[in-house]
């Protein structure tokens, strides 16, 4: 252990030789200080006998951090020790009446460090303010000591605690390069939320105040005129309409807290922007604010309270899909950027009148979804008015030039109608509950440099989420944020440093002795990032993108890729000594990150896509009335949706059943909502934008072969429908064509039902008969509760656009089955179940595995109910894979005549496992058919039915086709065999799969 840490003393001297973080004035003529030597140190710390919280904290940093380093621990004292040195923090009694000793000389987070007497000084501000605090001031001499420790120690600090805190050991430390003088790149530099998952709030904003977040000069424009439009729904003319004419008033409970109102909001308000009494109100407001008011003024801006230098206006987050149906909003919205037009009209009248009433203040207000582009150049912005721009997509998307080009583009147009911009950053979408790794520390560098002098604040947001145990939103992953996050405060200070050799120390303080191993798994998932290009994004709207399964799990980590990643951080993990600190960071690198991400890029591997859904002839048709209680539905099979963006299950479960009758496809669906009382439903005539509704949308390709041609039907929860035939060869999207849908839906307590009748001759399908197949999808849009509630779910999921039809599932017209497999009601032992493991010759600490030490789990194979039920134990052995064996019985030498297709219904207790269905059959002309099928269930304990056609489904039917050898056509079913596989479990892992039936078509 001597020699790693001895190793690790010397690569970091080496890096902090070469590490140049600082742009600053420096002079080599000042003697150095030998502040510690052979770990001994004569020196003490000296603050005042009346230092702020902020100068005791930096007093208490310094001597803790000195310690830690090198051993020696300096007393902190108020006045000079007689024998030794000092380090004076601040102002002190003892130093020169001049202004470079006076630390309220030093302004907006500038500090200074030298040289004086042999002694070494710290100038900055001590503001006393708490900074323990997410609180903005003027904190340059604290900032200056966390310089001093990152630049002449080498500490850093990663993540909240001793798990994130790195220490450079030393013996000897001299401080050089004097004097110093440093004034942060950009002034405010905050981030939400602040509080991680993994610490406490206190040892959260702690971290962050380490990394110099903040900033001086607040500006925190969020959410500003919510609590003012709770204050003023006496005037219901300032707020917006919707769709039927009703005011947008929100819905909101109200509680006390420190004698101020907390507003939590369920569904947000949205204001009239064309509305003169708006503006009389508002400026009113904001002037009372200032005046020290009336309770009503001092109130309605708890949440976001203006500040000595900023004035907010900001607009709920949906307002963009939320807009105003009143006849002048509609009218400015119709128009070529209409909602930028709309809002920065809205926001320049405000700050004319504000720039009358609070001289020397600035209106500061978001550029953001719809109105993120600035407005029509006939609109004139005053020059009180400052423009935070909420850069979308996030900055990962940099690496991809036309993404880059397309933001640059609006920054830059915002930049030549106002003087002050700043950004609203985003490192991943917004919810995180993507677990996907990101990193782009190059991009952030790169992006903060670009605009250093010309940007003045960022408020950056990391992937955040709710947190399980506490009653917040936190960073959710923080495995996953390290990097960004801290190269981007990094950044926002300084960005004149090497993200190469700051990156190096990480892999050094961080991994230790598996620095070397980290860096090149670190290194493949830099470049699968850093190097996107614009056909990898396909890029589209650069305002409004987001990342698809589809990119993520095929072209930026296509699984040969994570599993390559799995092993090197496997192999870091044996590089480092057990219980050590290191261990313990890798071992939360693999269970908060690297593990659910591999098994949710395992899923998307093995799940082929490739639904199919069989309609025979159904005996009764359904009344639509929205109850699903008809005899139609009760033996019809519930299918469940995915989740948009891959193979796994929704956050808001939804299903779906379907039915053939006279050519007429039904369909019930049945919806969770917890916040099914706070519904947007804007629509309210035939082919209003029910889309951005609750709602429902179907998708019929009439010809597979053909998927740019097709019909769109959306069908929001009060039964408004919008339709239209798309033609994408032509550009055409026709919403003059009708569906002739009828729909109903029936609202329930935290839950929706909706049927639909689709007469599939009006979608081009002249007889929905056997062997029909036609392009299908059904989708919910879920818009209830405020934005963070919002999802899309698909039963085939397209990866981000609805509109993918090659993506497509398919409906098949199907015979009454030939062959229907229904297991007998009996409780007896099945025969032919088989438990087996497949070794590896070696674990992956080399060792030969003793094959007779694994004894197999429990098992069993019965029939009851119906059902055949496999029951086992998979074992905690990494280095082998559990596999189950069995050939349903009954099923070999079967005439079927030319039925191709087959359907299963199964279910499995772990969504992942994997499970193949391998078949065989004789054609007619007597040759041997033998192929398989990968199927994998949505999600835990839910029944899954899955189609295929054994001719052109099967594993290898992609390379029959190619080489013109398909499958001839069945005359023999000779049987099937299902192998269930499962690995990597940690623990005994009880395992139950069943089988319902068996159909051939």
């Amino acid at each position: 252990m001597k020699k790693i840490i001895s190793l690790l003393v010397v690569a970091t001297v080496l890096l902090t030789v070469q590490f140049q973080i600082y742009a600053a004035v420096r002079s080599n003529s000042a003697a150095s200080i030998k502040l510690v030597t052979a770990n001994k140190s004569s020196f003490t710390i000296v603050i005042s006998k009346t230092a702020p919280a902020s100068t005791r904290l930096a007093a208490e940093e310094l001597q803790n951090y000195i310690a830690k380093t090198t051993g020696a621990k300096l007393a902190i004292s108020n006045r000079p020790s007689g024998s030794g040195k000092s380090i004076f923090l601040g102002n002190n009694a003892a130093l020169p009446k001049k202004q470079r000793f006076d630390s309220d000389s030093y302004k907006a987070e500038k500090y200074a460090i030298f040289n004086w007497q042999g002694n070494l000084v710290i100038m900055g501000g001590e503001p006393n303010v708490d900074p323990l605090r997410s609180t903005a001031g003027n904190f340059g001499l604290l900032y200056g000591v966390y310089d001093f420790i990152e630049k002449y120690l080498g500490t850093r600090w990663y993540a909240p605690g001793k798990l994130g805190e790195c220490i450079d050991s030393q013996a000897t430390i001299v401080v050089d390069n004097l004097p110093l003088t440093y004034q942060p790149s950009y002034s405010y530099r905050t981030l939400w939320p602040r509080t991680t998952e993994e610490a406490t709030s206190k040892a959260s904003l702690l971290w962050l105040r380490r990394l110099k977040a903040y900033g001086s000069k607040p500006n925190n424009i969020n959410h500003s005129l919510d609590a003012f439009s709770y204050e003023h729904r006496d005037s219901p003319e300032i707020f917006a309409l919707d769709g039927r004419g009703q005011r947008i008033m929100g819905k909101c409970t109200v509680t006390q807290r420190n004698g101020k109102n907390i507003y939590k909001w369920t569904k947000y308000p949205q204001l009239c922007l064309t509305s003169p009494k708006l503006v009389d109100l508002l400026v009113k407001a904001i002037n009372g604010w200032y005046a020290n008011g009336g309770e009503r003024e001092r109130g309605t801006f708890y949440r976001t309270p203006h500040s000595e230098n900023y004035i907010y206006l900001s607009f709920a987050d949906n307002f963009g899909l939320n807009p105003c149906h009143g006849p002048k909003c509609s009218k400015i919205i119709a128009q070529p950027n209409g909602f930028s037009n709309l809002v920065w009209k809205f926001t320049a009248e405000v700050a004319r009148r504000l720039k009358k009433d609070q001289p020397g203040k600035i209106v500061s207000t978001l550029a953001y979804n719809r109105y993120a582009e600035p407005p029509s150049r006939k609109i004139k912005i005053p020059d009180n008015v400052s423009v935070r721009i909420c850069v979308r997509p996030p900055i990962i998307y940099f690496g991809a030039k036309a993404y880059r080009d397309k933001s640059s583009k609006i920054i830059q147009g915002w930049s030549e109608r106002v003087s002050d911009i700043s950004f609203w950053q985003y490192h991943v979408n917004f919810g995180g509950s993507s677990i996907y790794p990101v990193d782009v520390p190059h991009i952030i560098q790169k992006f903060y440099k670009r605009y250093q002098g010309k940007a003045s604040s960022t408020f950056f947001q990391p992937g955040s989420g709710h947190s399980k145990s506490k009653s917040t939103y936190v960073i959710k992953n923080l495995p996953r944020e390290i990097i960004n996050t801290t190269f981007t405060l990094r950044s926002l200070w300084n960005p004149d440093y090497d993200a190469d050799v700051e990156l190096s120390r990480f892999y050094l303080l961080f991994f230790g002795p598996a620095a070397d191993k980290m860096k090149e798994y670190y290194k493949a998932r830099l470049a699968a990032w850093e190097n996107m290009t614009g056909k990898t994004l396909k890029s589209g709207n650069a305002v409004s993108g987001d990342l698809s399964a589809t990119v993520i799990f095929k072209q930026i980590y296509p699984f040969a890729l994570v599993k390559k990643l799995d092993k090197q951080i496997r192999a870091a993990r044996q590089q480092t000594p057990a219980g050590s600190i290191y261990r313990q960071r890798i071992d939360w690198f693999i269970k908060k990150l690297h593990e659910p991400f591999y098994k949710l890029s395992e899923a998307y591997f093995k799940d082929n896509n490739n639904r199919e859904l069989m309609l025979p002839e159904s005996p009764v048709a359904p009344v639509i009335d929205g109850k699903l209680t008809d005899k139609a539905w009760q033996k019809t099979e519930k299918i469940a949706f995915f989740n948009t963006s891959g193979p796994v299950a929704p956050t808001y479960p939804t299903s779906f059943k379907a039915i053939v009758k006279n050519n007429i496809l039904y369909l019930a669906v049945e919806a969770v909502d917890p916040h099914s009382d706070n519904q947007r439903l804007n629509a309210v005539k035939q082919d209003d934008a029910a889309y951005f509704d609750d709602s429902v949308e179907l998708f019929v390709v009439p010809n597979p072969k053909q998927p740019k041609k097709y019909y769109q039907a959306v069908i929001n929860l009060n039964n408004i429908i919008f339709d239209a035939y798309n033609d994408k060869t032509r550009k055409l999207s026709d919403i003059k064509w009708s569906s002739g849908i009828r729909s109903a839906t029936k609202k329930l307590k935290g839950k929706w039902q909706m049927e639909l009748a689709v007469p599939l001759k009006n979608f081009g399908i002249k007889k929905f008969a056997a062997e029909t197949e036609i392009g299908f999808n059904i989708c919910r849009n879920k818009k209830s509760g405020v934005g963070e509630n919002h999802e899309a779910s698909q039963w085939v999921p397209t990866s981000g656009n609805f509109h993918r039809t090659d993506a497509f599932g398919t409906l098949v017209g199907g015979r009454q089955p030939f062959f229907v497999k229904a297991f007998d009601k009996t409780n007896a032992n099945y025969p032919g179940a088989r438990y087996s493991h497949k070794y590896k010759a070696q674990n992956r600490a080399g060792a030969t595995i003793n094959k007779a030490t694994f004894k197999p789990g429990n098992i069993s194979c019965i029939v009851k109910d119906g059902k055949l039920i496999i029951n086992a134990t998979f074992l905690p052995v990494r280095d082998i894979v559990d596999r189950i064996s069995f050939r349903p019985a009954k099923m070999t030498s079967i005439p079927v005549g030319d039925k191709t297709r087959m359907q299963i219904k199964v279910k499995s207790s772990i969504p992942s496992i994997q499970f193949l269905l391998g078949y065989s059959y004789e054609d007619i002309n007597g040759k041997k058919c033998t192929d398989y099928i990968k199927i994998r269930t949505a999600e835990a304990n839910e029944w899954l039915v899955k189609s295929f056609d054994l001719r052109d489904d099967g594993q290898y039917a992609p390379k029959r086709a190619k080489t013109n050898q398909r499958f001839g056509i069945p005359k023999t079913f000779k049987g099937m065999t299902i192998y269930i596989s499962g690995h990597k479990f940690t623990k005994n892992t009880p395992f139950k799969f069943e089988i319902d039936y068996i159909k051939l078509y």
